[in-house]
């Protein structure tokens, strides 16, 4: 895939509006993708489409994952002038996303609003002014759209209703190498789900592949743990983005991150060292870290026991879970290693 292509698909993927359960406008992208390669994807009961590769043994099966879903949040309560209180959907935070236009998925037309946390110039008699010195919470932030309940509800905006960030904000942001965007994860990983189809050749395997681009995985990898549940994999690797900090001693250049250790478990170390393995025959630079706050399709469905040994490769970005940063390098180097790795080790 070229760097164009990869940037045509990113922003498509990006203005595709996808929080977890809502697979209307990006569903009909992925499936276009899969189409375009010549492979037949299946939608099961989760929200998952997968590929199963012909050849190799199913009792070895390797699944392969990235996630379609991105953080949002959904309304709590309609006020009685209209004002909506909102609460996250995944781990998103109000001071993240900042004041700002916001498009409301409503079941008969898309509302916009603006996430609001009031005027600056007040006074201590004003509920807001903490924020001066407080951590901006979801309970002191509020979507406004200047809408009735009754006209909200005419637009089917009512309790339950998801929000994401409008479409005009989403549109990424180029810096020579670097590219920046509200969703990369996991958007972009998408890109490199795609770019590593792409290049998959025709060698054979011992494993099954599975090819997964999974649903609700910001919600507790719902869709890798159905999926793998039924389909119970010895290898599941997830295609994510990896956190840039000092603490991870971890740099947003174009080297792709092994991932060894998150908050819900330890990666398998077999598996880190075959991807350092295929890195070499490709002359790649690596990454490693272990990371806290964090979790993947792999460890998540690890942790509920159906997969044997979970694997995750993910791009280095700043602003995880915000405004996040990446190098276009890492996203085609992630495609190039995992191929390679598939090639000698699948």
């Amino acid at each position: 895939m070229t760097r164009e292509d990869s940037l045509d698909l990113l922003a498509q993927f990006c203005a595709a509006h996808s929080p977890g359960g809502y697979d209307a406008e990006i569903d009909p992208l992925l499936l276009a993708q899969f189409e375009r390669l010549g492979l037949e994807a299946e939608r099961d009961a989760a929200g998952n489409l997968a590929w199963i590769r012909p050849g190799g043994d199913p009792a070895r099966r390797l699944v392969v994952t990235a996630h379609k879903d991105e953080l949002g949040v959904i309304v709590k309560r309609v006020e009685y002038d209209g004002r909506l209180q909102v609460r996250p959907v995944g781990s998103a935070w109000p001071w993240a996303y900042g004041e700002g236009p916001m498009d409301l998925l409503g079941t008969d037309a898309t509302v916009p609003g603006v996430l609001s946390f009031g005027s600056r110039h007040t006074s201590p008699e004003s509920a807001g002014y903490a924020l001066r010195s407080e951590a901006l919470t979801w309970e002191a932030a509020w979507i406004e759209t200047f809408l009735s309940p009754a006209e909200l509800h005419a637009r089917g905006v009512s309790v339950g209703t998801k929000a994401v960030v409008s479409r005009d904000r989403k549109r990424p942001t180029l810096m020579g190498d670097h590219v920046g965007a509200f969703n990369l994860d996991d958007k972009a990983a998408l890109v490199v789900f795609f770019d590593i189809l792409e290049q998959l050749g025709d060698f054979e395997t011992a494993r099954q592949l599975v090819f997964a681009v999974t649903a609700n995985e910001e919600q507790g990898g719902v869709g890798a743990s159905w999926l793998t549940a039924r389909q119970p994999a010895e290898i599941l690797l997830a295609l994510e983005v990896a956190p840039v900090a000092d603490e991870y001693q971890t740099l947003c250049d174009e080297r792709p991150v092994v991932l060894l250790q998150d908050g819900w478990g330890i990666y398998d170390e077999r598996l880190a060292h075959e991807l350092g393995v295929a890195a070499g025959y490709l002359d790649l630079g690596l990454q490693y870290a272990c990371v806290a706050n964090y979790g993947s399709d792999a460890t998540l469905a690890a942790r509920r026991g159906h997969v044997a040994r979970p694997a995750c490769l993910g791009f280095p970005a700043q602003n995880t879970h915000g405004y996040e940063i990446a190098h276009l390098g890492s996203l085609h180097n992630m495609a190039r290693l995992v191929v390679e790795w598939l090639r000698n080790f699948g």
